[in-house]
């Protein structure tokens, strides 16, 4: 437990410098990719079908063969990803550090491919849109990009010192 504690900190110290605004950015994504997905999640173990009025298809999509792993709601998978940033977005917010989020940010682009297969499950295979599901999607694109516009403003620090 001490070699991750001082992994840890020994990453703390190079980790890549995140503005108050983007950790703010995350925090509002991230909740609102909770919503969706706590909505979602509940609406399952309760045996509900999210209403959908914008694209039909939410009862296709949601009652599918794709729409668990086992007994667990691919949902309940996102309540746990999008809390994961909003806590450590808070840390990173209280703390005045960027390493938790920066941390967290490693898993926005498994999220991203993650996302890509269930959009490519829904146009190819399931046939239908879920606009819960879109949300999602949008979301989790969300905080791919702030991955991406942290981690290459860090590359480019690194090389400026280099």
């Amino acid at each position: 437990m001490n070699n991750i504690i001082r992994r840890y900190h020994a990453y703390a110290e190079k980790a890549p410098t995140v503005s108050r605004a983007v950790v703010v950015s995350v925090i509002g994504i991230a909740f609102l990719g909770f919503l969706d997905s706590l909505y979602l999640a509940l609406l399952h173990f309760i045996n509900r079908v999210p209403p959908c009025s914008i694209l039909e298809g939410c009862e296709t999509v949601t009652s599918s063969a794709y729409a668990t792993i086992g007994p667990i709601p691919l949902a309940l998978l996102g309540v746990f990803y999008y809390a994961f940033f909003v806590i450590t977005a808070l840390a990173s917010f209280h703390k005045r550090t960027s390493a938790p989020l920066s941390v967290a940010l490693f898993l926005a682009p498994v999220g991203m491919l993650f996302t890509i297969y269930l959009i490519v499950l829904q146009l190819f295979i399931i046939d239908a849109i879920c606009i819960y599901c879109m949300g999602s999607a949008l979301t989790s694109s969300l905080l791919f990009g702030m991955w991406l516009a942290v981690w290459s403003q860090h590359y480019r620090h690194l090389r400026a010192e280099a």
